[in-house]
């Protein structure tokens, strides 16, 4: 992961790391299968950056792998069963990752913030049948973070993928009492 990390900067290609590996980095406890990284580069870009990696697909999304570390291309296509969900790794998002100290790697990393993750969980809501725990991880990331998210981007990121109904249903469905208004701003749900 180091060596990546380095060939991505040396590249100018900006990246976070997004799924399991980044929930863990903010206090979720969830088994990890591999490494999600999203980038705002193309995929030349990625290939030119990181030669040694292959083509790979999961779904609709066409990505590249080296070992267990999976990289995507902005945007993300999500499927959130009926309705697919554009996520983009835009400007705003990228002002929001932050360094963190990611277990998983044993080293600090860009990650997403945990609004971003909170919307790609609940949007998601894959379960056991794919090996995947989106409820459980989205209720733990909202326990581990309460206090310092930032409802009005979270609802401003859920609106923005035309899914804010389906975050509000996830968070409700797994547990989450409060609403998005609060502290930091937001609407209701």
């Amino acid at each position: 992961m180091r060596l990546l990390a380095a060939a991505l900067r040396r590249h100018g290609i900006p990246w976070a790391l997004f799924g399991g590996a980044a929930a863990r980095s903010y206090g979720v406890d969830c088994r990890l299968r591999d490494i999600d990284l999203i980038t705002s580069a193309s995929l030349e870009a990625t290939d030119a950056a990181a030669p040694g990696a292959v083509p790979y697909v999961y779904g609709d999304l066409e990505g590249r792998v080296i070992g267990k570390i999976e990289i995507w291309p902005s945007p993300l296509l999500l499927d959130g069963g009926s309705t697919r969900y554009l996520f983009e790794f835009d400007a705003e998002m990228r002002a929001r990752v932050r360094i963190a100290s990611v277990p998983a790697v044993g080293l600090e990393m860009p990650v997403l913030a945990p609004e971003d993750l909170i919307v790609i969980k609940a949007l998601q809501q894959r379960g056991e049948s794919c090996g995947k725990h989106d409820m459980r991880d989205l209720r733990q990331l909202w326990e581990a973070q309460r206090e310092v998210l930032d409802r009005g981007y979270l609802c401003s990121r859920a609106g923005r993928v035309r899914g804010l109904d389906r975050v509000e249903r996830a968070l409700a469905a797994a547990g989450v009492t409060e609403t998005f208004a609060g502290p930091h701003g937001g609407a209701g749900g």
